[in-house]
């Protein structure tokens, strides 16, 4: 959920498939929130394109769970206060359970008020929400909980695990064909972990480029809209990474060659920037330069 709503709130593609429109996110964690920093910071190192792209702007975060099992709930009227304040088009809830906390899951009227609830939210927002919900023990029965919830959902998808390999399988998707499956692997980026795609049709760093992927992300944050000299960014490095002026010129390099990083001043006095994200999204509104109003709609 975490690789998909980053995805949509810096506008890179997501396992090869172009984000339509970049969208504003809100994630709501209800449980795991002390290591989301992490999380995050793993796949900026994965994704240094998407992360030169506003992160903080576009994907906010609430570390709290609400109540959702409860008909017409205060904490959802709380959540689109929020969400239309801040212009979000897409709500991820993390976990199902934490949002019906005291709540019974295989109960029809606790999972109808939670659909009901979701609805209220997409409607306010004319966007998307998504819930990360677990399987049971006997996970050839699906989901947890009411048939309620499956019937209420427009699209479900369940992801497999097998050690560092992990499959997204579409169970349903209303109104048109479901989506072959989607392979993924995770691995070590920073002090966590982030997933990269596995059948080759985007591009993604592997762990022995994360010092690539450093560069790249001190040039985003060190650009003040005039580019990063070499002097100033090489400082920047060696305080990072405590690695010496001859390595910092050949991961500068490989910088450059995977186009994550672009000269724009000359030979003798470079200025590097970060390259355009490959296939990257157009942008709507205001962020586009466009005095007319952004397209309404999560199109993600």
């Amino acid at each position: 959920m975490l690789s998909l709503g980053l995805s949509i709130g810096t506008g890179i593609p997501w396992a090869g498939h172009p984000v339509q429109r970049r969208c504003r996110v809100l994630y709501v964690v209800g449980e795991g929130s002390h290591g989301l920093d992490q999380r995050i910071e793993a796949w900026e190192i994965a994704n240094p394109h998407g992360a030169s792209r506003g992160v903080d702007h576009y994907f906010t975060t609430i570390p709290d769970a609400i109540q959702m099992g409860v008909y017409e709930s205060d904490d959802v009227s709380y959540i689109i206060e929020i969400a239309t304040a801040l212009d979000i088009d897409v709500v991820i809830f993390d976990t199902l359970h934490r949002m019906i906390a005291n709540h019974d899951e295989n109960s029809s009227i606790d999972m109808g008020n939670l659909i009901d609830n979701s609805d209220r939210i997409a409607r306010a927002i004319d966007g998307l929400v998504i819930h990360a919900h677990h399987n049971g023990k006997d996970t050839t029965r699906g989901m947890r909980g009411s048939s309620a919830l499956p019937g209420g959902l427009d699209l479900i998808f369940e992801v497999k695990r097998a050690g560092l390999d992990l499959t997204v399988i579409c169970e349903k998707l209303r109104d048109t064909a479901e989506f072959p499956p989607i392979r993924f692997r995770a691995v070590p980026k920073g002090a966590s972990l982030a997933l990269e795609h596995d059948d080759g049709h985007a591009p993604t760093l592997h762990a022995a480029d994360d010092s690539v992927a450093r560069l790249a992300l001190l040039v985003a944050e060190r650009d003040d809209g005039t580019a990063v000299g070499n002097g100033v960014l090489f400082e920047a490095y060696e305080e990072e990474t405590g690695l010496k002026k001859s390595t910092f010129y050949k991961v500068k390099k490989a910088a450059v060659d995977a186009d994550l990083i672009r000269n724009v001043g000359t030979e003798k006095v470079p200025r590097y920037q970060v390259s355009a994200p490959p296939e990257h999204a157009p942008e709507t509104g205001q962020d586009a330069g466009q005095p007319e109003q952004a397209e309404t709609g999560a199109k993600c």
